[in-house]
């Protein structure tokens, strides 16, 4: 926060000397950065007052050089500066270094929840954009609701999805995807969503399934098809 207090740790963003618009890892970059702080969050994860971690190239560096972490213009980041092997001249090679170098950085702000850091950076990976993060959630007589976004590497959209728990048997069913979006923008898209918007029944064989049109978009879903997805719990923003 402003007044130095510890914020919860947010957002990785990568400011590289490079050309990315085509360059399709540099997207899957953005994306692992994105998904890493995100999980580190859920987890309630602090480096200090700042919430966000920018990567910035120096030319100066040699290539297996992480340049020291600095103090950002502004409370709210911190910048980074790695050298010109992650201009995205060998793409996979980059993509690598590139999150190599995050997980350096991570290591270098807290060196005693390098585990921490290492266990999220393996779920970002095996998981990716089957990874849900839960933006709302809210409970009923019957059901709770957990409302939740994933994030994809660009062009592809973020979407967003349902899961919903009927409370007597712990049964669960993923409705999704409901709506395409922004992750960023999720919490305030899905803020007038509620279990009014689905409709949960069991079908001939007993299995929990729910039905949805939100946006446009119908979506089913049945606990018999779930799939090889990961909710995590809520994302917050703010003091730690």
């Amino acid at each position: 926060m402003k007044n130095g207090k510890p914020s919860l740790f947010f957002d990785i963003r990568y400011y590289l000397d490079s050309d990315p618009a085509h360059h399709k890892n540099y997207f899957e970059l953005q994306a692992y950065g994105r998904r890493l702080a995100w999980l580190l969050n859920a987890r309630g994860m602090s480096f200090g007052s700042f919430d966000t971690l920018t990567f910035l190239t120096d030319k100066k560096l040699t290539e297996q050089t992480l340049g020291e972490v600095g103090t950002g213009e502004n409370w709210w980041f911190r910048n980074v500066y790695v050298g010109s092997h992650l201009e995205f001249k060998d793409e996979q090679k980059s993509l690598e270094a590139g999150r190599e170098a995050t997980l350096t950085a991570l290591r270098q702000l807290c060196p005693d929840k390098s585990d921490q850091i290492d266990g999220a950076d393996k779920i970002a990976m095996l998981y990716g954009e089957s990874l849900r993060f839960v933006v709302r959630s809210k409970d009923y007589a019957k059901y709770r609701l957990e409302l939740a976004t994933n994030i994809s590497a660009h062009p592809s959209e973020d979407h967003y999805y349902a899961l919903i728990t009927e409370k007597p048997t712990g049964d669960v069913v993923e409705v999704g995807p409901i709506q395409s979006g922004i992750y960023l923008l999720a919490k305030a898209e899905l803020a007038g969503v509620g279990i009014r918007d689905f409709e949960v029944k069991r079908d001939d064989r007993g299995d929990l399934c729910a039905s949805s049109s939100l946006g446009q978009i119908v979506a089913n879903g049945s606990s018999r098809y779930m799939n090889e997805s990961l909710y995590v719990s809520m994302v917050k923003r703010g003091p730690a």
